[in-house]
This record gives structure tokens, C-alpha cells and sequence, in this order.
């Protein structure tokens, strides 16, 4: 009998806890799609983009930044490494050396598509427009923070 009830109870707690879990990277999608909505209204904004310049931008952007977060994922995966050897380290240089080239060539390709769908001034803004965004996510998580401690 004791048995019973205390597989039953595991069994209640694992089925909770998927339960939790599920829901838990539901509302982290449902979080990453707001603030990616909110990403776009704010370089749009900021950029003041038209309808026009929109609809061509955002695909190029999209595909642009998935090239460079791949690399960008890449490059941070030697961040942590601490105990190399000398020939190690002396491959993680240059596969650094690699990845910084192929952010050239990516940064080439896209620019020349971004210059058909918007102006070059607005190309040179967009750098400083996305970190003004990310230091305005900062702030506000940093603020929720500090407003839910007190």
C-alpha cells in the first residue's frame, strides 16, 4: 500500500512538473515573440521606415541576423574555455580570424540587399537603433526588478 501511494505521488509530482515545464517555455515563446514585436515597432519606428521600405526590409534583416547569431553563437562558444593548450588555443585564434571573414562577407552580401530596400542613412543608423533598444530592455527588465524587491 505504502508503495502505491508513493508511486502515485511520483508520479503526481513528475506529471506537475512536465505540466510546469510545458507551460513555462510556452509563456518564454509567447515572451520572445512580444519582445520581437516590439523590436520591429521600435526600428520601424526609429528608423521610420514606410510601408514600402518595411515590407523589403524585415525579410533581409531576419535572414541577416539568423547568419549572424549563428556566428555570433559560434564566436561564444570558446568563451568559457580556460585550461588550452598552446595548439588549441592557437586554432580557436584562427578559427576566429575565419569567422571574423565570413562576418565580412555576410555583412557585404546583406548590405547590398539592404541598400535596395532602404536609404544608406538609415543602413547607418540602424546599428545605434538596436542597441538604444537593447539598453531600453535593460532598463525595463532592470526596473521590474528593482520595483518587485521593494
Amino acid at each position: 500500500m505504502i508503495k502505491q501511494v508513493c508511486s502515485l505521488l511520483l508520479f503526481m509530482t513528475l506529471s506537475v512538473g512536465v505540466l510546469f515545464g510545458q507551460n513555462n517555455k510556452e509563456d518564454q515563446s509567447r515572451n520572445h515573440e512580444k519582445m520581437k514585436a516590439k523590436k520591429v515597432a521600435y526600428i520601424t519606428d526609429e528608423l521610420e521606415l514606410t510601408p514600402s521600405e518595411s515590407a523589403k526590409f524585415w525579410p533581409i534583416y531576419n535572414e541577416f541576423k539568423k547568419a549572424f547569431d549563428e556566428l555570433h553563437d559560434e564566436r561564444h562558444s570558446y568563451d568559457s574555455l580556460v585550461d588550452v593548450t598552446d595548439v588549441e588555443a592557437k586554432d580557436i585564434l584562427n578559427k576566429s580570424i575565419q569567422r571574423d571573414k565570413k562576418e565580412i562577407v555576410i555583412k557585404e552580401k546583406y548590405y547590398a540587399q539592404f541598400l535596395e530596400a532602404i536609404p544608406a542613412k538609415k543602413l547607418v543608423r540602424l546599428r545605434s537603433v538596436e542597441r538604444k533598444f537593447r539598453k531600453e530592455v535593460l532598463y525595463s527588465i532592470r526596473d521590474k526588478y528593482h520595483t518587485s524587491k521593494n
